[in-house]
């Protein structure tokens, strides 16, 4: 089996899919399961719904690969800019032709009215003041009336001139910010992210935990007879999932092949629900 990729940890799904029960789902319920109160209704819905929900996110997840590339991209045409913003001047000529052309654009950038601010992205809370309306205490005032004022001084001490020499500086700035960018991406490669399956896996792990605690027997050992009938809880995993959108849905080739993936999830689920119930009694 191939290796999964491995994704970047944030991902996005627009025009989500909602889980809504149709008469189906509940036939294929009462069918494994018999009639179940109105809070187990509520509690299976909620398994269900919660796995609509993290599988589109699963599916929706980004390879690192492509955020690799596109960070390649923007590192390339970014290192590209910074070099050519500081050549090399082999003669004075060239060096004369650098300041004119320098000179020359910052004109035109100090045309446009605007500065570079190297402050922080908030302002500090001890360099702003609170200048009330009236003579009244400040606690008391009405927010609408109260203005807040920052020092100028403070501000303008963190103004520098929109220029090709800050512009050098701050794509320094941007330059080393990709290549950390880099590593941390680099930490990524471990597949630990939206590991395909994953989802499904927490789903089969949540209805085990509800057979269980409506008493219910739960196995899903490999038939050695293939002509028998699988477990009820394979059976019914089987049937249930079969009312999910195909994109949704794992393990379909064939009755054995959900079985053998079962096989692998129910007992640590089982395991897991068994110490849950032993904490409670001792606690």
């Amino acid at each position: 089996m191939p290796k999964a990729k491995a994704k970047l940890p944030g991902a996005t799904v627009t025009n989500a899919l909602d889980f809504c029960p149709t008469d189906e789902f509940w036939a294929v319920a009462d069918k494994h399961m018999g009639q179940l109160s109105e809070d187990n209704r509520n509690q299976l819905v909620r398994i269900v719904y919660s796995y609509y929900s993290s599988v589109q996110f699963e599916l929706n997840a980004a390879d690192l690969n492509m955020a690799l590339k596109r960070l390649q991209d923007i590192e390339k045409a970014a290192n590209a800019f910074w070099q050519a913003l500081m050549p090399g001047w082999e003669s004075d000529p060239a060096r004369e032709a650098n300041h004119h052309v320098e000179h020359l654009i910052n004109q035109a950038l100090a045309r446009g009215g605007r500065s570079f601010f190297l402050g922080p992205p908030l302002i500090p809370d001890e360099e702003r003041y609170v200048v009330p309306h009236s003579d009244s205490d400040p606690e008391s005032e009405n927010p609408d009336d109260i203005q807040e004022w920052v020092r100028r001084d403070w501000c303008e001490q963190r103004l520098r001139d929109f220029s090709v020499d800050q512009m050098v500086h701050t794509m320094t700035a941007f330059v080393i910010a990709c290549d950390q960018a880099a590593r941390e991406m680099g930490s990524y490669s471990d597949g630990r992210y939206y590991r395909p399956g994953e989802s499904w896996e927490r789903l089969i792990k949540n209805l085990t935990f509800f057979w269980l605690d409506l008493g219910m027997v739960v196995t899903a050992a490999k038939r050695s007879d293939p002509d028998k009938p699988p477990s009820p809880f394979v059976a019914f995993a089987s049937d249930l999932q079969a009312q999910f959108p195909p994109d949704f849905r794992r393990s379909t080739q064939s009755l054995e092949a959900l079985e053998s993936n079962l096989s692998k999830i129910v007992p640590r689920a089982k395991e897991e629900w068994q110490d849950a119930k032993r904490k409670e009694r001792t606690s």
